[in-house]
C-alpha cells in the first residue's frame, strides 16, 4: 500500500463529509446554536484536512504523476480541492450552500480515487515495458555469448534454440492494454520467463 493511501487527512475529509451531511439535513433556521457551531467546526476541520492533504498530494503524488505523464490529470483534482478549501473558508464566489459543499466533496473524492488509479496503471505500464526491454537486451547478449563461447556446435545449437524460443515468447506478448489487471498479468508472465532465462544463464 502506498503512503498516500494511509493519509489521515484523506480519511478525515471523507468522515467529516459524512458528518456535514448529517448536520446539514435541516434548514438553518431550525437549527440550534449548538448545531450551527458544530457545522462551523466541521467546516473548519474539513478545510484544515483539505489543506493538509493538498500538501501530501504535492509531496507524494506529483512526482509519481510527472514521471508517468499524468500531471494534467492530477492538477485537475488539485484545483477541485483548492475550490473546496475556498468554500470552507467562506471566500468562494458566488457563495456555496452546505449541500453544494457536500456534493463537491463527494465528486472530488470520486475523481481523486479515479486519478490515483490512473497513475497506478501508468506506473505499472512503465515498469512492465522496462522489464520487457531489459529481458530482450539480456537475451540478445546471451545469444552473442553463446556464439562466442567455447561450446561445441551441438551445444551452441541447443542453447541458441532455447534462447530463440524465449525471444519468440517475449515478442508474442502484447504491447498495450487498457486495464491494470492485464498489465499485472503480463508482468507475471515476464517475471516467469525471466526466471527461465536465468536458469539457462547459469549454464553460460
Amino acid at each position: 500500500m502506498n503512503q498516500i493511501d494511509k493519509s489521515q487527512h484523506f480519511h478525515a475529509i471523507y468522515k467529516q463529509t459524512e458528518e456535514l451531511t448529517e448536520l446539514g439535513d435541516s434548514r438553518l433556521s431550525q437549527e440550534t446554536v449548538e448545531s450551527i457551531l458544530s457545522i462551523a467546526q466541521v467546516m473548519t476541520e474539513i478545510g484544515q484536512n483539505c489543506n493538509g492533504f493538498q500538501v501530501e498530494i504535492q509531496q507524494q503524488l506529483e512526482p509519481r504523476a510527472t514521471a508517468v505523464n499524468q500531471i494534467d490529470t492530477l492538477k485537475k483534482v488539485q484545483e477541485q480541492l483548492s475550490r473546496i478549501i475556498e468554500v470552507t473558508q467562506g471566500s468562494a464566489r458566488p457563495s456555496k450552500t452546505i449541500q453544494d459543499l457536500i456534493s463537491s466533496l463527494n465528486k472530488w473524492r470520486e475523481n481523486f480515487l479515479a486519478m490515483r488509479h490512473k497513475i497506478e496503471i501508468a506506473e505499472q505500464e512503465v515498469r512492465v515495458k522496462q522489464k520487457r526491454l531489459n529481458l530482450d537486451l539480456e537475451l540478445k547478449d546471451m545469444q552473442n555469448k553463446v556464439l562466442n563461447s567455447s561450446y561445441d556446435n551441438t551445444q551452441k545449437l541447443e542453447l541458441l534454440k532455447d534462447l530463440l524460443n524465449f525471444e519468440k515468447q517475449l515478442q508474442s506478448f502484447p504491447n498495450s492494454f487498457q486495464g491494470a489487471v492485464n498489465w499485472k498479468n503480463l508482468e507475471q508472465e515476464i517475471d516467469q520467463l525471466t526466471e527461465q532465462v536465468q536458469a539457462v544463464k547459469i549454464e553460460l
